[in-house]
């Protein structure tokens, strides 16, 4: 879901200000950075959206609610300083940092019920970090060298998700093989085979 996670969110930030404009018209075009930014956490979002499932069918019920419980409060704590501000983009940077929290969070938590070595936690947290911000610079970078809305900008920035994804994938950057799938799915199958 990384991958996929990944990709959503850079497709998003990139071409925002045309996804914008192609479905609300010109006089929403404030919005585009508050939609930019919010797309920054889709890759977070959808990261976590599997982790109750899995706590869940692995009996780790505990760990599934101190989770939400950290996921919650970042939110809670990251809305009312954004809100403080009454700026609407740092608002909702602020949201995009809060699912960032929660990600982090959920990690430590499935690292904990699964009882993996810290050195794994690491892995989990810095792998898709560095690959979603290593994709994401040049993105960012492209567009502060091209006017918005010009084609210029539009063809950086699809090569630059092109050449992201093939590296992503030919990297693989995020391996089906990870230690904590592995754990995963060998918990649940003896979890299966002593029913």
């Amino acid at each position: 879901l990384s991958e996929i996670g990944c990709v959503l969110s850079l497709l998003l930030f990139s071409f925002a200000d045309i996804i914008i404009l192609l479905f609300f018209g010109d006089q929403w075009s404030l919005a585009i950075p508050v939609f930019q930014t919010l797309s920054l956490s889709v890759v977070f979002q959808i990261i976590q959206t599997p982790i109750g499932a899995v706590m869940q069918s692995l009996n780790k019920v505990k760990s599934l609610v101190s989770g939400s419980v950290v996921v919650l409060a970042s939110l809670v704590l990251c809305l009312g300083v954004g809100l403080i501000t009454r700026n609407l983009v740092i608002t909702a940077s602020m949201v995009s940092f809060a699912y960032f929290v929660g990600f982090v969070g959920y990690s430590y938590f499935i690292n904990k019920a699964l009882q993996l070595p810290a050195k794994e936690l690491v892995k989990n947290i810095a792998k898709p970090l560095i690959v979603y911000t290593s994709l994401l610079v040049p993105i960012i970078i492209g567009m502060l060298c091209f006017q918005q809305y010009s084609i210029q900008r539009f063809i950086t920035n699809t090569i630059v998700i092109l050449v992201g994804i093939f590296v992503v994938y030919k990297t693989n950057c995020f391996p089906e093989s990870s230690l904590l799938i592995k754990k995963m799915i060998n918990l649940i199958k003896n979890k299966n085979n002593d029913k």
